[in-house]
């Protein structure tokens, strides 16, 4: 298991880092150590976020920083991957119909493939949950083809719409909400990604899994009402 290197981060927080990479195996190692953390200090804490490569710790009061690496290195002993929680893949519905997905062409042209291969390869297999930012239930997930590898518009747009599915480099990911953004869109999802209404606003954790489904413009509609009515619930099951 690698050590993370441990720093204070402002007041009453610290940052732990690990080395720059996208990479499955590490993420379930800084996952397992955010478990342990969260174990440890559960009446202390204050958050924990996580990135690709680092995780936060925020305290509600002082702690030194050499009593909080003490007991987190002790993790390095245990090397149990058990005390995570298994995750859940998320069965998300979307329309790769050029109406929404603005740029899908844009992304077929630069690979040299057709629009319906970057919906075929775009479903083809889940990807991970690796964290959660720049909006909030802004989901970055990596597992994306090379064959879809696309770079980030040089003018982003003033206006997304929620729900939609978009490309940037190595990454895709969905838009929680109406925002400025500069990844490429190729196609949009009825899903509502997070709702303040509800007790967990976003259902979506890192190390969850999302498998995208293409459905029609007629079918994408549906959901939409379903949704409106109160009556469309996400598939989701336990990651294999």
């Amino acid at each position: 298991m690698h050590k993370p290197i441990i720093t204070a981060y402002g007041e009453n927080a610290f940052l732990l880092k690990w080395p720059s990479v996208i990479d499955t195996k590490m993420h379930d190692e800084i996952l397992t150590w955010e478990a342990f953390i969260a174990s440890s200090f559960q009446n202390e804490l204050l958050d924990i976020v996580i990135t690709y490569t680092e995780i936060a710790v925020y305290f509600k009061s002082n702690i030194a920083l050499d009593t909080f690496s003490s007991i987190v290195h002790s993790m390095e002993l245990q090397n149990d991957l058990s005390i995570r929680q298994k995750p859940t893949t998320w069965l998300i519905p979307v329309c790769y119909d050029k109406e929404l997905g603005w740029d899908i062409e844009v992304v077929a042209e630069q690979n040299n493939i057709t629009t319906g291969q970057v919906s075929n390869l775009h479903t083809a297999q889940p990807y991970r949950v690796y964290f959660t930012g720049f909006l909030p239930g802004f989901l970055y997930l990596g597992g994306l083809s090379h064959q879809l590898t696309t770079p980030r518009k040089e003018t982003p747009r003033l206006k997304i719409p929620k729900g939609s599915v978009a490309i940037a480099g190595s990454q895709t990911g969905i838009y929680p909400q109406d925002s400025p953004g500069g990844w490429q869109i190729i196609g949009q999802t009825p899903i509502e990604m997070f709702d303040l209404l509800e007790a967990k606003p976003s259902p979506f954790s890192p190390g969850d899994y999302i498998q995208f489904q293409s459905v029609s413009k007629d079918t994408f509609e549906g959901i939409l009402a379903e949704i409106e009515a109160g009556v469309y619930y996400i598939i989701k099951g336990v990651h294999k």
